[in-house]
């Protein structure tokens, strides 16, 4: 941790607070005046046209900076919001910034240089930085405690900033809001209530947020404002510095109270809690129309700010914990509320991007020290990263794009689907339904095509993806389910780009049809600008040649209700909106027995108290059913369902009930549900069959390999088990196109997440991918239950080598044999082409002889295998032949040999030509083969004497070849094969930089782990640099980890990683790892240094004792310990604030310091004593006033003499003790220490050692936690000792320390009355390897050790006893004169330490 600036605020003077009577009729003057008089519209309102706010929840400062940088400054955020920067209580709670200590800009989440630094990075990347200031309270710690910075602190003192004057005197928890006094005087869940109508608290604050101005703030969320009374907060703004120039923004919860938003106007925006409330009911519900409707959500609304005042969001850090809104658990659904927000015209809003939880007050990642681990995004990665997902990342571009244009062209389907325009800039279509929207919409854009941002992809100014074709003020999309489409007019594509020629013709258009419905698809053309859509020419059926149309850049479209039986013809062809393509070669198909209409199977969960289940539900915009509705039947132990026909619907509106009058509506939104299964649980619907039997057995998962990876991995993990390690299992490829993996046990239910093992991820839009089944294919996004290649072991093997020949009326087909384990029990034969279709017949052989063929006719065979156990092989290739005939069935003569093969490379684009072939009837076409280039090969037909290929890999051979066929089948030879080089291209984009760098440390070696860089091309290699300080080297690495061996011992090394490609370009070096080697000598701490005070009953290793060899239990029981064994003695009663009185009673008052080892651990015990009964009864301590050490949080340290080195004890770079404790070691001896609380379970308890510059530090590698050490340590109740030697006296009676010098008037306090109950006993254990040495080397060396007790900021005793502790025993404490200055002021302990072992 850096040293910590403290900002200059007013020392305190006289200050006075109101009577009651007058702060009341204040209120109700103020109360008054906002009922009469409108206030004026904030000067301090965000600025368009960009408004949007991106909430860093938790992200540190050097976070915030680098996605500044990377991606909010790129997208167009205006604002980026930060945590609270101010000193706050220590713990490992989200709600730690939120309760103030100080205003010190020293936090878990950085230093104050950090937060200046991200200021101005963020100001260079456009983005201006709004700070979330906590101004109405301060900590809610009853006890008080020691900050994050090491400030020391009570209830209500806060020395150096505020006392106990400065505080509302209610001092007690709000219990009734309908009580405006209550609420704004009252404590905000035992939060410390600032008087914020004291003119000091009002300057003390303006100073902290002119502080932050001055480092670059440009404006605030303020916190809590509904508890500050408006006109205290107008006091405070009054003193900030250019508030006229600065964002604020407030939060008001509206709510059915007297305290309401409209008060703070005039001050800046205020959040509309509202507006996230309705978001919820809407898209939580399912029905979202009514957000639209009439003026739609927004100002015109009861209870609804103007827009110009008005903060909006889906959820914030508060609102996702407690459940009022939606939040990033709701997936999709939390998408569309954020697409709608960013479109919708009203307020300015704010993306929340934290972390994940799965308990309210869970905090962020974190060190071992507590400080919070820098976030990053991607797969794994528990921070949610709202802020950077591609479709938020766009429709922040949208809404500065459409900022200041009115909403037009509203359109809903009643229920569950909007669109709306921004004026002639943009228009966003969104689907709330089950199932995708295919439709015609409006727009105010001109003609033109435009990338769909919620699915396209920005790099700079160029965009690539997925578009939609405006014309006429018009467009056609398909909106998923669940999605959106969103265009505008900064992402219209070919923008600039002069139309120089027609797109390529579209290829591979393939036809499939189920029942009368037909899907076709294509490969997408290429053009010099941009392709803007398709034309499909349909002919055959009673309609005859029609024309249909594929919205924008989609390669496919369903052709629905055709006639059943009946052969069509589909070519295509595609245009840039000047020119036209050549069409499509033709794809025929031949429609079946007319397509069944679509069901709904709901199912719905029993719930224990209804006899009966019925479900009242309208199909599409038809009728609703009359109540009950229709009588739900059970399907299964605990569940109830029916089969609900849809007809062309796309869905029901569903509720359900008992028969009797007791609903479920879904919270009076309904139920929307799709077709297929849909499944209702507590409000919850799913799509998996509760009845079907669970799958069991292996998983073998198919992937498709249409990502272009050099390699493939799925990362999984069944059920609820442990992932793989990343990447994962690499996937092995089943056929060409397709990579699987069979995990064992996974067909119960595996979920999956894909890479190419450098740091390319599909992950399922961050949703994974949660499949169960035998067999699962994953394409593109979807998934399904059919193999797409050979499945392994049980499924037969693919017939192969199909071969065909035709004499006397019949055709002789014939292939080689399938295996399989169970044995073959048949093959299948299935004949396509001809009048009557597909023909399939089953039979034993591998020869079949097909006498049921027609002359001169064109027919393709396929084979399948059926093993004994039933399963079925994939089908083998296609084989095709045509029969002799009368007309050219008797041809018999092979066309010519292409010859004359040319070929011209442009790029990675290849154009290959040859002479036309010769035929003695005529050529019908071409078959090219392509291979190389470390793609699959690829065969075309063509009936031209050319053809293009495009998008090939740069810098890769490939080889062609042609041959020519007649319409009889015949085939001439093959060409020449000819090969050609594609051009290299110029890559100099270079890898990202490595991050996520972790070094593991085992004896002198360290390995090392980062999450893998990217690359445009691929990532070649790593180069990590090791420096030790005095010389650096480098080794190479091929993947992401390396094992680095035979590292100097004990010796600390920094480590950082560049990535490099095959072109040379190499990354940025990462940020630097330390660690530090172990397996050194473990050291010799030499003679003791300083001076032994023992006198009297103060010893310092008593008789020599050095403590002893033994087994113990840290348990709390001093049972074990004896007499041998203590190795510093001090007295009971000399605890320093007794000198000054009683009341605040010697709670810490250390007596006596044992040690113990066995082979692996020394264990240390010490004595507090509590004699407060005997020496000032009285004062009833500590009965009344939690008098145990382990009922507060006081830092505790042991500080150790271990090996030849040693230091003051000080944080490097600073003046300040470790913890911010006010000690030093004047002899330099001290170079391990160990902190913690006096009570177990609080804080971050950590073992500290010396950096390479001889002082402590905070650095992972020199502060290691007691967990991750295995320190362990305990309490209990009592005294251990033969007597209990001390000063019956107080400071009330002129008790000084000066009387310790007497030993004559020291009593055995065991002699009196004193109850040993209030004596506190702590054991702690320490394994050797945690302070860098051995058993034998104690044994023959010794080690020292110092305990210290504080009391906050100070030593307040020691053992072995340090004179330091008690040199202003007498002096009052700076914040209570009744208490001694011994808790504040710097102690120099010369004392020599305790020694162990020797």
């Amino acid at each position: 941790m850096s040293t910590v600036s403290q900002i200059d605020l007013p020392q305190p003077g006289r200050r006075r607070r109101l009577p009651l009577v007058t702060l009341t009729v204040g209120l109700l003057i103020a109360g008054l005046l906002v009922a009469i008089t409108p206030p004026q519209k904030a000067d301090a309102a965000a600025p368009g046209p960009k408004d949007v706010i991106a909430v860093m929840f938790s992200w540190t400062w050097n976070a915030i900076a680098r996605e500044c940088t990377n991606t909010l400054g790129p997208a167009g955020y205006g604002y980026v919001q930060t945590s609270p920067p101010q000193e706050h209580v220590t713990g490992s709670q989200w709600w730690t910034y939120y309760q103030p200590v100080s205003y010190k800009l020293e936090s878990r989440l950085g230093t104050a240089e950090e937060f200046k630094d991200m200021i101005a990075t963020c100001n260079a990347a456009g983005v201006e930085v709004i700070v979330d200031a906590v101004i109405n309270h301060m900590s809610g710690d009853s006890d008080g405690g020691t900050g994050w910075a090491g400030s020391s602190y009570g209830h209500y003192n806060y020395p150096g900033l505020y006392s106990d004057n400065d505080f509302h005197d209610c001092r007690r928890d709000i219990q009734n809001y309908q009580d405006r006094w209550e609420v704004q005087n009252c404590n905000l869940v035992n939060l410390a209530d600032l008087d914020t109508s004291s003119d000091y608290v009002q300057q003390t604050i303006a100073d902290y947020l002119n502080h932050l101005v001055d480092l670059g703030a440009a404006g605030f969320r303020i916190d809590a404002v509904k508890h500050i009374a408006a006109d205290d907060l107008r006091g405070i703004m009054s003193r900030v510095e250019n508030k006229d120039d600065l964002y604020i923004v407030q939060e008001v919860i509206r709510a059915n109270e007297p305290i309401q938003p409209e008060e703070y106007l005039g001050m800046g925006d205020i959040h509309e809690f509202a507006y996230a409330r309705k978001l919820k009911e809407a898209f939580g519900g399912g029905t979202i129309d009514w957000l639209i409707s009439g003026n739609g959500i927004g100002e015109t609304w009861d209870g609804f700010l103007d827009h110009d005042d008005a903060g909006v969001f889906v959820d914030n850090h508060d609102t996702e914990r407690n459940g009022q809104t939606l939040s990033y658990k709701d997936g999709d659904v939390y998408d569309l509320a954020q697409i709608f927000t960013l479109a919708w015209n009203y307020g300015s809003p704010s993306i929340q991007s934290g972390f994940t939880f799965n308990n309210f007050d869970a905090g962020p990642p974190q060190t071992a020290s507590g400080e919070v681990i820098d976030p990053t995004c991607g797969n794994g990665s528990v921070w949610t990263c709202e802020h950077a997902e591609n479709e938020i990342v766009n429709m922040v571009g949208f809404r500065t794009e459409t900022y200041g244009t009115d909403v037009t062209k509203k359109w809903t389907n009643g229920s569950n689907a909007i669109a709306f325009s921004r004026g002639d800039k943009g228009t966003v279509a969104i689907n709330r339904g089950g199932s995708e929207l295919t439709r015609t919409f409006e727009t105010g854009l001109p003609d033109g095509t435009y990338y769909n941002v919620i699915s396209a992809t920005r790099n700079g100014e160029t965009w690539s993806g997925d578009t939609v074709t405006v014309s006429g003020g018009q467009f056609t999309a398909t909106v998923p389910s669940n999605g959106a489409v969103a265009i505008h007019a900064g992402a219209k594509a070919g923008a600039g780009c002069e139309d120089t020629a027609a797109p390529s013709a579209p290829q591979n258009v393939e036809a499939a049809a189920d029942g009368t419905n037909v899907s076709v698809s294509w490969t997408a053309s290429t053009d010099d600008c941009a392709v803007t859509g398709y034309t499909i020419t349909r002919t055959g059926g009673e309609q005859g040649e029609t024309t249909l149309t594929a919205p924008g850049s989609s390669t496919s479209i369903a052709d629905s209700g055709l006639d059943p039986d009946t052969e069509y013809s589909y070519t295509v062809t595609a245009t840039d909106g000047s020119n036209e393509s050549e069409p499509s070669s033709p794809a025929s198909v031949t429609t079946g027995e007319k397509s069944p209409d679509a069901a709904a199977e709901v199912f719905y969960k029993a719930n224990g108290s209804w006899r009966d289940y019925y479900i009242h539900y309208q199909v599409g915009d038809g009728e609703w059913t009359s109540v009950p509705g229709e009588q739900l039947q059970q399907r299964c132990d605990g569940w109830y369902g029916a089969t609900i026909p849809l007809g062309d619907a796309d869905g029901l509106t569903a509720a359900f009930n008992d028969g009797a009058g007791t609903w479920d509506n879904n919270g009076k939104q309904n139920y929307a549900l799709g077709a297929g299964v849909q499944v209702v649980d507590d409000g919850q619907i799913t799509t998996t069959d509760p009845c079907a039997e669970p799958p069991t057995g292996d998983m073998t998962l198919f992937y498709s390999a249409d990502a272009g990876w050099d390699a493939y991995y799925a990362h999984y993990r069944v059920g609820d088990g442990e992932w793989t390690t990343v990447p994962g299992v690499a996937m092995e490829q089943a056929c060409d196109g397709w990579y699987s993996v069979t995990v064992a046990d996974g067909a119960s239910g595996t979920t999956f997440a894909f890479n190419n093992g450098a740091g390319t991820w599909d992950n399922n839009g961050k949703q994974d991918y949660r499949v169960s089944g035998s067999v699962v294919t994953v394409a593109s996004g979807q998934v399904s239950g059919t193999a797409p290649c050979d499945l392994p072991s049980t499924a037969p093997t693919t017939p192969t080598d199909v071969s065909l020949s035709a004499d006397d009326g019949a055709v002789t087909v014939t292939w080689s044999a399938s295996t399989a384990e169970s044995g073959i029990a048949s093959y299948t034969v299935t004949r396509t082409g001809g009048a009557e279709g597909e023909v399939s017949t089953v039979v034993d052989d591998t020869t079949f002889v097909d006498t049921t063929v027609s002359e001169s006719t064109t027919y393709s065979y396929t084979v399948t295998a059926t093993a004994e156990d039933g399963s079925v092989s994939l089908a083998s290739d296609a084989a095709e032949i045509t029969t002799p005939g009368t007309t050219g069935g008797d041809d018999t003569e092979k066309p010519s040999t292409p010859a004359g093969l040319s070929i011209t490379v442009d790029g990675d684009t290849v154009h290959l030509s040859w002479d036309a072939a010769t035929d003695n009837v005529g050529v019908a076409g071409y078959r090219v083969i392509k291979a190389g280039g470390g793609e699959a090969t690829l065969g075309i037909v063509t009936t031209a004497t050319e053809i293009g290929f495009y998008n090939l890999t740069p810098d890769e051979e490939y080889l062609f070849k042609v041959q020519a066929m007649d319409a009889a089948g015949n085939l001439s030879g093959w060409s020449e094969i000819v090969s050609t080089q594609t051009d290299a291209g110029e890559d100099t984009q270079a890898p990202g930089v490595p991050t996520g760098v972790t070094a593991t440390v085992d004896g002198t070696s360290v390995t090392l782990t980062w999450t893998p860089s990217t690359d445009d091309t691929a990532v070649a290699s790593y180069t990590v640099r090791i420096d030790d300080g005095a010389a650096t080297s480098e080794k190479t690495a091929a993947g992401p980890s390396i094992t680095i061996d035979n590292l100097d011992a004990d010796t600390a090394y920094a480590f950082t990683v560049q990535a490099a490609d095959s072109s040379g370009n190499v990354s940025d070096w990462s940020e630097a790892v330390s660690a530090t080697t172990a397996g050194g000598d473990p050291g010799d701490p030499g003679e003791p240094t300083g001076t032994d005070y023992s006198d009297g009953y103060y010893q310092q290793n008593s008789e020599g004792n050095v403590g002893s060899a033994a087994e113990v239990t840290v348990d709390g029981d001093a049972s074990e310990w004896t007499a041998d064994m203590v190795i510093a003695q001090g007295v009971a009663n000399d605890d320093p604030r007794i000198f000054r009185g009683s009341h605040e009673g010697p709670v810490y008052d250390l007596y006596s310091l044992s040690s113990a080892w066995d082979d692996d651990n020394l264990y240390l015990m010490w004595q507090f004593t509590n004699v407060t009964d005997v020496v000032d009864p009285a004062q009833s301590y500590p009965i009344s006033d939690n008098g145990k050490p382990y009922n507060g949080d006081i830092p505790q340290a042991l500080a150790f003499d271990v090996n030849a080195d040693g230091g003051t004890g000080l944080v490097d770079g600073t003046e300040k003790g470790v913890w911010g404790i006010r000690t030093t070691f004047s002899n330099q001896e001290v170079d391990h220490l160990a902190m913690f609380s006096s009570k177990p379970g609080v804080g971050q308890p950590a073992m500290f050692s010396l950096n390479g510059s001889g002082a402590f530090d905070y650095e992972p590698e020199n502060a290691v936690g007691f967990d991750e050490a295995a320190i362990s340590y305990a309490y209990g109740d009592g005294f251990c000792g033969e007597s209990l030697m001390g000063i019956d006296a107080n400071g009330y009676e002129g008790y000084t320390p000066a009387d310790l010098s007497d030993a004559s008037s020291f009593i055995d306090f065991l002699d009196t009355a004193h109850d040993t109950a209030q004596d506190t006993v702590y054991e702690m254990a320490i394994p050797f390897a945690a302070l860098g040495t051995t058993r034998d080397a104690v044994e023959a060396n010794g080690i020292g050790v110092m305990l210290l007790s504080t009391f906050g900021q100070s030593a307040i005793g020691s053992l072995p006893q340090d004179p330091a502790t008690l040199d202003v025993a007498l002096e009052p404490y700076s914040a209570d004169s009744s208490t001694s200055a011994e808790k504040e002021d710097w102690d120099p302990m010369t004392a020599q330490f305790a020694r162990i072992g020797a």
